[in-house]
């Protein structure tokens, strides 16, 4: 009777030892999670590191973003109007020329030859035209026989200037002030008409088209002031005018195209580049502003967390934001903020509203 209650005493024990050894961890591991909750709680600190920037108010010109192609005042591919050989050529690749400059001459010899066969056929004509007039005087020939010889004669001399304009259309010459590009001939070179021979381009002034929205159709106006910047000049800005409003809008994409003029006097701009164009429809005014990176894009609006701070320390409080224009790297708040609060500016995916933020942990960017 003794033994057997021995026994179940040890079997006691035994088990209660091991569901001790089980418990133990466990137990272990739950006091040092609430010792840390605790310790988290009392210290008050968060565990986010937030940076934050104040909203403040900047000056800037309101104006309509687009993208533009740089087009020549006057541009041409110099060609001929007659066949012939090149021979003689008056220019270099790259030189700036006046209206009127001779470009080259085409052989002429031919012509020529048959030019002054011409002009003698005229002579011959006028003076067989003078002969008549002094026949007709004294009545020896009739007035139809005047006629013919005057029609002849007026013959004689259409020939000899359409010849003589052939001889002048061998000479090519610049139609207006520009500057050259590339050669594409040589001497000896046998042009047909429509061959090219060398780009003319007058770039001063110089044209940029764009094209823009036509909700902005009652904000655009002739005389706008215009600023591009070019990927060859990323440090300047070249100012003009807006010279001329397409009066259709593009059934395609809804929009309207637009010419500024630019005066180019330093000849930096050339035809063909590509450009980004701002539309100034407002002169400067007051606006308030925060970096782009503090903003919490959404389709359903665009939000930011702003500090609310209290006698307690800080806590976090999402605002509903309306943004307008952006200019590098800053964005315009329309509403929903002013001036002077303090808006988390990185990190905001990490973040909820009514976190507690310690002032150690905030960077702040004045």
């Amino acid at each position: 009777m003794n033994y057997s209650s021995f026994l179940s005493k040890t079997k006691i024990y035994i088990l209660g030892l091991i569901v001790f050894l089980i418990l133990a961890p466990i137990l272990m591991i739950g006091v040092k999670k609430l010792t840390i909750y605790f310790g988290a709680q009392s210290q008050g600190r968060p565990t986010t590191p937030v940076s934050t920037e104040k909203v403040k108010v900047e000056s800037w010109s309101r104006s309509l973003i687009s993208v533009g192609s740089i087009s020549a005042d006057q541009g041409i591919n110099v060609t001929v109007s007659l066949p012939g050989i090149v021979d003689k050529i008056y220019f270099n690749s790259g030189d700036q020329v006046s209206k009127g400059a001779t470009l080259i001459r085409q052989d002429t010899s031919v012509l020529k030859a048959e030019l002054e066969g011409l002009k003698a056929d005229q002579q011959l004509n006028s003076i067989q035209f003078e002969r008549m007039a002094k026949l007709f005087k004294v009545k020896k020939i009739s007035k139809s026989e005047l006629d013919r010889s005057e029609a002849l004669l007026k013959q004689a001399r259409a020939k000899v200037k359409a010849k003589s304009n052939e001889v002048q259309l061998k000479t090519i010459v610049a139609p207006f002030d520009g500057l050259l590009g590339i050669r594409q001939i040589n001497l000896g070179t046998y042009l047909q008409p429509g061959d090219p021979i060398v780009q003319l381009s007058n770039v001063s002034p110089i044209h940029i088209d764009f094209t823009l929205p036509e909700k902005y159709i009652n904000e655009i106006k002739i005389g706008l002031v215009t600023e591009i910047k070019v990927a060859a000049y990323p440090d300047q800005k070249f100012t003009g005018f807006v010279t001329a409003i397409d009066p259709l809008i593009r059934p395609d994409t809804r929009n309207v195209s637009l010419r500024a003029t630019f005066d180019n006097k330093e000849k930096l701009l050339r035809p063909g580049m590509y450009c980004e164009v701002n539309a100034i429809i407002e002169s400067k005014q007051q606006v308030l502003t925060l970096p782009e990176t503090a903003i919490f894009f959404t389709p359903y609006g665009n939000s930011v967390f702003v500090l609310d701070r209290d006698q307690n320390g800080a806590k976090l409080k999402k605002k509903i934001v309306s943004t307008g224009d952006r200019m590098k790297g800053r964005i315009e708040i329309v509403s929903g903020l002013y001036e002077g609060e303090e808006v988390v500016t990185v990190g905001q995916n990490k973040l909820r509203e009514g976190m507690s933020v310690s002032s150690i942990n905030i960077l702040n960017s004045e």
